[in-house]
């Protein structure tokens, strides 16, 4: 467990910090009856969904064992040690696309915002949710785009890393059946789904931070700006300095119980092995190979009715802060005001004219690449100029920004004759192994026919043939059929 035993931190960890109080007027017996009253009733309880799938209650059942066993959790003792005790409802969500070993499939989910009774408050109503000390997320996307190298790492479990005072542990208490016997947990550490967790992992990790020594400046200023919760991101043109960084976070965040990993990176030497191609930069897709950024745009069901609840929920799926694909959304947005001027229902289907025009829009859109650097080589750049266009109408305004990277005569010149040559030279490579082979391997064959003596049956009439042709794959040379024979003086077929 990590706690950091000074007077400055620790209040981290305390909730009266945090605003905390007794609000609700009945007794802890009272709050727990009506807990196991709602468990049991919701639709996706957890009793009632774990018992219809053994499995999953198998699985379910061993992340509580594993927290146990790490000290993330604790059996709850009989009489609690602090003054406030609340029970947590839980449920497991399941990952349908968790196939790689690097993402957890099954994931143990708190709802810490539920009540346990109408006119009573839940744990997260009496928490203060603290300021935001997060950097913003669209300059930590801007950043990832202006180097040509970039190095991706999540602190492992970091909520769990931040260890709960004793008297504030009954706050965090749930219940779970272990072998068919009901049992009483509670976290010793900060479970995710507080309202004031993101606060107290990111002022967590600012103290820490700024106790380093001078000799890691350098890092601790990259990660202040480049942090975002548990994911680091370091940009750089330099793979020595970036092979730095990824030495001297890994010291600093271990020292204090946060353990990195999934180090990922366009440059193979500082990736972790086994991580999945393509991998993810905070929401969008990233080819690591092809250096490329994607914004997925699923588009909706055929079959599913058209109504405003539908048209929102498609509108919010698509995840695109940096704007990449606003021009199009905003037709979206349009024709989500359209449906909102009919003053329909949420689930009553807009009007036929609407519904084509929805379904015009939804079918063309499309995923969108775009290449992850603005520039591949940082270090001939002379300077970078943007040009900031804007544009209003009656339905919509914007504004884009295009920028113009200036780099040092000659360069870039070089750079596409040196592919071009190297393009020419393959291509002739290419060229000349196809007629060495239709040269000296064709002629082999018919060589070693006559050599062995082979009786080889010749077409007949009507029979489908193979036509050597240029191409290189066999697949692709053409099919002919033969429609005579002739042969020489002495009655052997020469030609088809």
């Amino acid at each position: 467990m990590f706690v950091r035993e000074t007077n400055e931190c620790e209040q981290l960890y305390s909730l009266d910090v945090l605003g905390v109080e007794d609000r609700s007027e009945k007794d802890q017996m009272e709050v727990l009856t009506d807990f196991r009253e709602s468990v049991t009733r919701q639709e996706d309880g957890r009793y009632e969904k774990l018992s219809k799938d053994r499995s999953l209650k198998v699985e379910y059942e061993k992340i509580v064992k594993d927290q146990l066993a790490n000290g993330i959790v604790e059996k709850a003792p009989e009489k609690p040690a602090g003054k406030r005790t609340y029970y947590m409802p839980h449920k497991p969500v399941i990952r349908e696309n968790a196939t790689t070993t690097t993402t957890t499939k099954i994931r143990m989910v708190f709802d810490v915002s539920a009540k346990p009774a109408p006119l009573a408050n839940s744990i997260n109503e009496c928490m203060f949710t603290g300021p935001s000390l997060q950097p913003l997320l669209w300059d930590i996307l801007i950043r990832a785009r202006m180097t040509p190298n970039l190095l991706l790492a999540d602190i492992q479990k970091a909520f769990l890393q931040i260890g709960v005072k004793e008297t504030d542990r009954d706050a965090f208490r749930f219940l779970f059946e272990i072998d068919g016997k009901e049992e009483h947990f509670r976290f010793a550490r900060l479970p995710f789904g507080v309202e004031a967790s993101p606060f107290l992992l990111g002022a967590t990790l600012g103290y820490h931070l700024e106790q380093q020594p001078t000799r890691f400046e350098e890092t601790v200023t990259a990660l202040k700006e480049n942090t975002y919760v548990d994911n680091i991101m370091k940009t750089g043109s330099d793979t020595d300095d970036l092979r730095k960084f990824k030495e001297e976070s890994s010291i600093i965040l271990e020292d204090a119980k946060f353990p990195i990993h999934k180090w990922e990176s366009n440059i193979a030497c500082l990736e972790d092995e086994n991580m999945p191609n393509p991998s993810k930069i905070l929401g969008h897709v990233w080819d690591k190979q092809e250096d490329t950024l994607e914004f997925e745009a699923a588009t909706m069901p055929e079959n599913q009715p058209v109504t405003k609840r539908s048209i929102l929920s498609r509108l919010g799926r698509v995840y695109d802060p940096l704007g990449m694909v606003s021009p199009t959304m905003a037709e979206g947005k349009h024709i989500f005001r359209d449906a909102c001027e009919e003053r329909k229902g949420w689930n009553a289907e807009v009007s036929e004219s609407l519904k084509r025009k929805w379904i015009k829009w939804n079918n063309q859109m499309k995923n969108v690449k775009v290449p992850r650097a603005i520039t591949k080589k940082s270090d001939v750049i002379e300077g970078i100029q943007l040009h900031l266009f804007t544009d209003a109408s009656n339905l919509a305004c914007c504004a884009a920004t295009v920028a113009v990277v200036e780099h040092k005569p000659g360069t870039v010149k070089d750079e596409e004759d040196e592919l071009t040559k190297m393009q020419r030279r393959l291509r002739k490579a290419k060229d000349d192994a196809w007629k060495r082979w239709k040269r000296e391997y064709v002629h082999s064959l018919l060589e070693s026919q006559r050599v062995n003596n082979k009786v080889v049956e010749a077409p007949q009439i009507g029979d489908v043939v193979l036509v050597v042709g240029e191409e290189k794959n066999r697949g692709e040379w053409k099919k002919g059929k033969v429609l005579r024979q002739v042969r020489g003086k002495d009655e052997t077929l020469r030609v088809c």
